[in-house]
Protein backbone atom coordinates (compact mmCIF):
# COMPACT_ATOMS: atom_id res chain seq x y z
CA UNK A 1 0.00 0.00 0.00
CA UNK A 2 1.65 3.65 -0.72
CA UNK A 3 2.04 6.04 1.75
CA UNK A 4 0.42 9.02 1.56
CA UNK A 5 2.37 12.44 0.56
CA UNK A 6 4.57 14.65 2.39
CA UNK A 7 5.00 17.95 1.73
CA UNK A 8 7.75 19.68 2.72
CA UNK A 9 8.55 23.91 2.26
CA UNK A 10 11.58 24.86 0.55
CA UNK A 11 11.29 28.43 -1.05
CA UNK A 12 8.24 29.57 -2.59
CA UNK A 13 7.10 26.30 -3.66
CA UNK A 14 6.73 22.93 -2.01
CA UNK A 15 8.43 19.27 -2.45
CA UNK A 16 5.93 16.87 -2.53
CA UNK A 17 7.28 13.54 -1.59
CA UNK A 18 5.58 10.27 -2.33
CA UNK A 19 6.53 6.42 -1.01
CA UNK A 20 4.92 4.25 -3.72
CA UNK A 21 6.39 1.03 -2.17
CA UNK A 22 9.41 0.36 0.17
CA UNK A 23 11.93 0.49 -2.91
CA UNK A 24 10.07 3.71 -4.87
CA UNK A 25 10.82 7.22 -3.43
CA UNK A 26 8.67 9.95 -5.67
CA UNK A 27 9.72 14.13 -5.66
CA UNK A 28 7.09 16.81 -7.65
CA UNK A 29 8.33 20.25 -7.15
CA UNK A 30 7.40 23.20 -9.79
CA UNK A 31 9.61 26.20 -10.72
CA UNK A 32 8.98 29.32 -11.87
CA UNK A 33 11.00 29.11 -15.39
CA UNK A 34 10.57 27.11 -18.67
CA UNK A 35 11.66 23.42 -18.75
CA UNK A 36 14.97 23.91 -21.25
CA UNK A 37 16.42 26.22 -17.87
CA UNK A 38 15.31 24.07 -15.28
CA UNK A 39 16.49 20.87 -17.28
CA UNK A 40 20.06 22.25 -18.31
CA UNK A 41 20.18 23.36 -14.83
CA UNK A 42 19.97 19.29 -13.42
CA UNK A 43 22.39 18.24 -16.11
CA UNK A 44 24.93 20.85 -16.50
CA UNK A 45 28.95 20.00 -15.38
CA UNK A 46 29.28 23.63 -14.14
CA UNK A 47 25.69 23.67 -11.96
CA UNK A 48 25.42 19.74 -10.80
CA UNK A 49 28.26 20.31 -7.90
CA UNK A 50 25.66 23.81 -6.29
CA UNK A 51 22.86 20.95 -6.76
CA UNK A 52 24.63 17.88 -4.94
CA UNK A 53 26.19 19.70 -1.91
CA UNK A 54 26.02 22.98 -0.11
CA UNK A 55 29.54 23.18 -0.26
CA UNK A 56 29.44 22.32 -4.23
CA UNK A 57 33.61 22.46 -4.24
CA UNK A 58 33.48 18.86 -2.33
CA UNK A 59 31.71 17.73 -5.76
CA UNK A 60 33.49 16.33 -8.57
CA UNK A 61 31.71 16.08 -12.10
CA UNK A 62 33.96 13.38 -13.15
CA UNK A 63 32.16 12.65 -16.25
CA UNK A 64 28.97 13.71 -17.79
CA UNK A 65 27.98 12.17 -21.25
CA UNK A 66 24.21 13.35 -21.66
CA UNK A 67 22.99 11.03 -24.17
CA UNK A 68 21.36 7.40 -24.49
CA UNK A 69 24.42 4.93 -23.57
CA UNK A 70 26.21 7.90 -21.87
CA UNK A 71 28.00 7.28 -18.47
CA UNK A 72 28.28 9.42 -15.76
CA UNK A 73 30.35 9.94 -12.46
CA UNK A 74 30.09 12.25 -9.64
CA UNK A 75 31.83 12.24 -6.65
CA UNK A 76 31.87 13.94 -3.48
CA UNK A 77 34.40 14.19 -0.85
CA UNK A 78 33.17 15.30 3.07
CA UNK A 79 35.47 16.24 5.32
CA UNK A 80 36.21 13.04 7.54
CA UNK A 81 34.54 10.94 5.39
CA UNK A 82 35.38 8.45 2.45
CA UNK A 83 34.78 10.01 -0.56
CA UNK A 84 31.21 8.48 -2.08
CA UNK A 85 31.37 8.15 -6.36
CA UNK A 86 27.93 7.48 -7.92
CA UNK A 87 28.19 6.03 -11.43
CA UNK A 88 25.61 5.04 -13.78
CA UNK A 89 24.61 5.25 -17.48
CA UNK A 90 21.66 7.22 -19.23
CA UNK A 91 19.27 4.84 -21.02
CA UNK A 92 16.83 7.33 -22.16
CA UNK A 93 17.61 11.51 -23.28
CA UNK A 94 14.21 13.23 -23.94
CA UNK A 95 16.28 17.02 -24.33
CA UNK A 96 14.50 19.34 -21.98
CA UNK A 97 11.57 16.92 -21.31
CA UNK A 98 12.76 12.87 -20.03
CA UNK A 99 15.92 11.69 -18.55
CA UNK A 100 16.14 7.79 -17.61
CA UNK A 101 19.35 6.47 -15.63
CA UNK A 102 20.57 3.76 -13.77
CA UNK A 103 22.97 4.30 -11.29
CA UNK A 104 24.73 2.96 -7.95
CA UNK A 105 27.38 4.11 -5.70
CA UNK A 106 30.70 2.55 -5.83
CA UNK A 107 30.94 1.16 -2.93
CA UNK A 108 27.73 -0.53 -3.25
CA UNK A 109 27.26 -1.86 -6.88
CA UNK A 110 24.67 -4.54 -5.85
CA UNK A 111 22.43 -1.22 -4.99
CA UNK A 112 21.16 -0.12 -8.37
CA UNK A 113 19.29 2.67 -8.73
CA UNK A 114 16.32 3.20 -11.92
CA UNK A 115 16.13 7.01 -11.77
CA UNK A 116 13.51 8.60 -14.02
CA UNK A 117 13.59 12.67 -14.14
CA UNK A 118 10.35 14.33 -16.13
CA UNK A 119 10.41 18.32 -16.83
CA UNK A 120 6.40 19.13 -17.42
CA UNK A 121 5.71 22.82 -18.49
CA UNK A 122 2.79 24.37 -16.37
CA UNK A 123 2.11 27.43 -17.61
CA UNK A 124 5.60 30.02 -17.50
CA UNK A 125 7.08 27.00 -15.24
CA UNK A 126 8.42 23.91 -15.16
CA UNK A 127 7.03 20.73 -12.67
CA UNK A 128 9.61 18.69 -12.03
CA UNK A 129 8.96 15.07 -11.20
CA UNK A 130 11.89 12.36 -10.16
CA UNK A 131 11.40 9.08 -9.14
CA UNK A 132 14.08 6.89 -7.82
CA UNK A 133 13.50 2.95 -7.65
CA UNK A 134 15.83 0.64 -6.04
CA UNK A 135 16.51 -2.01 -7.67
CA UNK A 136 18.89 -5.41 -7.47
CA UNK A 137 18.87 -5.20 -3.80
CA UNK A 138 15.81 -6.74 -1.17
CA UNK A 139 16.67 -3.66 1.19
CA UNK A 140 14.15 -0.64 1.20
CA UNK A 141 15.39 2.29 -0.26
CA UNK A 142 17.27 4.26 2.14
CA UNK A 143 15.98 7.31 -0.10
CA UNK A 144 13.09 8.24 2.02
CA UNK A 145 12.72 10.06 5.03
CA UNK A 146 13.33 13.58 6.60
CA UNK A 147 16.85 13.77 5.93
CA UNK A 148 16.74 12.85 2.44
CA UNK A 149 13.35 15.49 1.65
CA UNK A 150 15.47 18.27 3.67
CA UNK A 151 18.63 17.30 1.27
CA UNK A 152 16.10 17.55 -1.48
CA UNK A 153 14.78 20.52 -0.15
CA UNK A 154 18.24 22.12 -0.52
CA UNK A 155 18.68 20.96 -3.91
CA UNK A 156 15.27 22.72 -4.51
CA UNK A 157 16.08 25.80 -2.85
CA UNK A 158 19.90 25.77 -5.17
CA UNK A 159 17.68 25.59 -8.00
CA UNK A 160 15.75 28.23 -6.79
CA UNK A 161 18.77 30.43 -6.41
CA UNK A 162 20.71 29.76 -9.71
CA UNK A 163 17.29 30.70 -11.68
CA UNK A 164 17.04 34.07 -9.58
CA UNK A 165 21.08 34.83 -10.60
CA UNK A 166 20.29 34.16 -14.58
CA UNK A 167 17.07 36.43 -14.37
Amino acid sequence: MAAPAVERRTGAAACEFTYPSAHETQMTRVFRAPPSRVFRLFFDPATVPVLWDVEPKRVTVDRLDLRVGGAFAITVRRDGETPRRFQGEFTEVVPGRRVVQRWHEASRPDHGVVETDEFEPVGDSTRVTIRWKVVNHSEPSRMAGPGFEAMLGEQAAAIDRLLAAEA
